[in-house]
Order: structure tokens, then C-alpha cells, then sequence
């Protein structure tokens, strides 16, 4: 038996011993744990192809106790939705962790020793921020590159600021040259001189919490958006005071799919354990979408359209489904299909006001609307959904490298 054959052997039965595990758990921790799930069983599909990576590396993986955890491990650090960014990050973990055994701190080592609480949540090195308004680096967007934690004597001997100092590398966005001369403009008026972009001592700057917004979960294409217009950066930033949204179309939505991901996951309780993982794809999209439009900022016209919705948070996860199992792209781009046929969502789901009517009146009162009384339908079992959705990266992969031998659906 080849070391790649061995390999997938020995990460399959890893993945079946997880999910025999998962099913003796408690309901609520296979909710929790169906993310993990959905990527292990995406992080196994490369392996299918002999070709994915090298032969030394393939006997690196097979020397770990458990190399199916390490590389999810890893793919949890990247911050990243799509599989692009899975492939590239198998090949670092696995430099990583055969050089530096548990080179991974655990959640609770993440959480009192590489976080801190901004405007709206968590961030962590590596995230991607975005500087509040009223601050003199307003509106650039950056990356995380250090967390310097309250009360140690390397916080106290940078700055005074009764906070974690939170170091941002402004550089890191690539911005184009008409968002350059606006940053030129507002520091030279900042300073009262002329200031050059590439000479702004912005490439490790000392924020406090209050002063960053994160914005790691809205995607690269979405961050994008935002960075390359500082009307859109004004736009996003508008629908924070604090923690609390300024925007009351905003805040009402932000309820809504609040209340819809409660209610989903309280419409969960009455399935067994085997159930609830061959649903686990459509309840990791359920968080992926709660957590996507947390952080969103929308146009006026969005959030009408998602407001006719008596449950926004099911259409955004279908239409990630729908997406998804086409391309595997980011969240963002799975949002801007569904608003390209609006029509089919709105004849298809509960509206506020009527069922599937296209002619209804949008309710867009600030008032919380009323959940859905129609029971939950019994989910049916997702692995189709699953098989077709590796049918299309393998095809994808076979079109994109045709010159290289593959192997899929050979593997006994």
C-alpha cells in the first residue's frame, strides 16, 4: 500500500471515529461542533488525488498521532471561507506541526493571552480592523499584528492607555491609488505638511480597543469593497455606536436574525444525534450566515429587501448552500447571488406580511417581527448535498490542472 493510500486510510478512519464520538455527545455540543465536521470531511476530499501534495509530506502527515485534528487546526487559524485558501493552508500546517509539535495554542491560551474586545467583538492577531472615525487613522483598514495584553510591563512601557495595546499594520491593505490620495490629503491637513503615503509611520500603530472595528468575518472581497471607497468605509462604520448599530433598519434586522438562529437552534432539539450531523452543513451555515451579517454593513435598499423576510437568516444560508456548492467562494459573493434574484427568494419564503407574495408591501417597521408559527420541517440528510459539492471542486481542480494526472473516485 502506497504512503498516500495509507495516509487517506488512516485520516478516514480518523474522520469516522470523530463522528461515531460526535454522536454519543449531547445534542448542543454536536450543534456547536458541526462546523468541524463540514471542514474535516472538505480537508479529507484533497486527499483523494495522489497528486495534492508530495510524496515526504504525505509520510510527514502519516507520522502524527492524529493528522486529519492538526490540519483543521490549522485551517482554523487561516480566518478564511473558502477552499483556495484550505489547500494553502494544508501546506503550512504541515510544515508547521511535523517541525513544532502542538505549535497551536488551545482556545482558552487564544482567548487570555492573544485577544482583546473591540467595538464589536474579539479580535486577535491576525484579524483584519477597521479604525473607528473618530480616530486620526480613520476609516483605514488594517491588520492585527500584535496584542500586547493590559497590566504587563511591555503594555506599560509602550503606552499608558488603561487598555491592551492593540499594534495594526495600515500597510497591510492594498490601497488603490485614488484611496492613497485621500489618505495623502488627510494627513498632510492632519499635520500641516505635505505628507507622502509611503513615508506615513502607519505600519505598526498602537490602537486601544475602542478604536477598531473587526471586520475579519466580512471576507477579502468584501474588505475590498470597502477599502478601495471611503464611502463605503463611512457607510460600514456608521452602524456602529459602540456595540449598538445607529441604523434602525439595521437594528431591527440584527434582531431578527438573532431571534431566527435561536429559534433554528431550539428547533433542533427534538432530532437524534445522527440526525443533527447529517445536518451539520446546514447548521454551520446558519452560524456562518448569523456571523457574516453581524459584521456587514448594508445599503439602504438591502436591508428592505431582507426585512420582507420573516426569517432573513434561512435565505442567507440556503443562498450560501445554493453558492457554495457551486464555487466555494466567499459569503459576500454568495450575498450578491441572491440579490441578483431577488424574485425567486422573495416567491419562495415566508415574507412579513404574507407567504411568498412578490406583490406584498414591505414591512420595515422598527418593531421585532413575529416569528414564523409553521413547525420546522424535518431536515433530510445532507450528504448528497456534500457529495455533489466535492464533485464540483474535483471538477473544477480537473479543468484548471489538466495536464496532471488525476486520481479521483479511485480510492476503494
Amino acid at each position: 500500500m502506497s504512503v498516500y493510500d495509507q495516509l487517506y486510510e488512516k485520516m478516514s478512519g480518523e474522520l469516522e471515529r470523530f463522528k461515531e464520538e460526535l454522536k454519543r455527545r449531547p445534542p448542543g455540543e454536536i450543534i456547536d461542533r458541526s462546523y468541524e465536521k463540514v471542514w474535516k470531511e472538505e480537508i479529507l476530499m484533497f486527499f483523494e488525488d495522489d497528486n495534492f501534495i508530495g510524496e515526504d509530506d504525505a509520510a510527514k502527515l502519516l507520522s502524527l498521532a492524529d493528522p486529519l485534528q492538526d490540519l483543521y487546526k490549522g485551517w482554523q487559524d487561516t480566518d478564511c471561507d473558502y477552499l483556495d485558501h484550505l489547500r494553502d493552508s494544508i501546506s503550512e500546517t504541515i510544515s508547521h506541526v511535523t517541525e513544532n509539535p502542538g505549535w497551536f495554542m488551545t482556545e482558552a491560551e487564544k482567548k487570555t493571552e492573544h485577544t482583546a474586545a473591540a467595538v464589536n467583538g474579539k479580535i486577535s492577531v491576525g484579524d483584519w480592523v477597521i479604525a473607528t472615525p473618530d480616530d486620526e487613522y480613520g476609516y483605514l483598514i488594517g491588520e492585527v499584528i500584535e496584542i500586547v495584553k493590559y497590566g504587563t510591563p511591555e503594555q506599560a512601557s509602550e503606552a499608558d492607555n488603561g487598555t491592551d495595546n492593540i499594534h495594526v499594520n495600515f500597510y497591510a491593505f492594498d490601497y488603490p491609488p485614488e484611496r492613497i490620495a485621500e489618505i495623502e490629503t488627510d494627513f498632510s491637513d492632519l499635520y500641516g505638511e505635505p505628507k507622502v503615503f509611503d513615508e506615513l509611520p502607519i505600519d505598526d500603530v498602537i490602537m486601544t480597543p475602542e478604536m477598531l472595528i473587526r471586520i475579519t468575518e466580512l471576507g477579502h472581497d468584501e474588505i475590498t469593497r470597502m477599502g478601495n471607497l471611503l464611502a463605503n468605509c463611512e457607510a460600514f462604520c456608521k452602524c456602529f455606536t459602540g456595540a449598538v448599530p445607529q441604523n434602525e433598519k439595521q437594528a431591527v434586522l440584527l434582531q431578527r436574525l438573532d431571534k431566527n438562529l435561536a429559534d433554528y437552534h431550539e428547533s433542533l432539539e427534538g432530532f437524534g444525534n445522527q440526525e443533527l450531523i447529517d445536518m451539520a452543513s446546514k447548521i454551520a451555515a446558519m452560524s456562518d450566515a448569523h456571523s457574516y451579517f453581524s459584521y456587514r454593513g448594508f445599503e439602504d435598499d438591502e436591508l428592505d429587501f431582507l426585512l420582507r423576510f420573516q426569517n432573513p437568516l434561512e435565505v442567507m444560508a440556503e443562498g450560501w448552500l445554493d453558492y457554495s456548492t457551486e464555487t466555494y467562494n466567499e459569503m459576500s459573493f454568495a450575498f450578491d447571488n441572491v440579490l441578483r434574484h431577488k424574485q425567486d427568494w422573495l416567491d419562495s419564503n415566508p415574507l412579513i406580511g404574507g407567504v411568498g407574495s412578490s406583490g406584498d408591501t414591505p414591512d420595515n417597521s422598527v418593531e421585532p417581527s413575529e416569528p414564523t408559527n409553521t413547525p420546522p420541517e424535518k431536515p433530510k440528510t445532507l450528504a448528497d448535498k456534500l457529495q455533489a459539492a466535492g464533485e464540483k471542486v474535483k471538477a473544477q481542480d480537473t479543468h484548471k490542472n489538466n495536464d496532471m494526472p488525476h486520481k479521483w473516485g479511485e480510492r476503494e
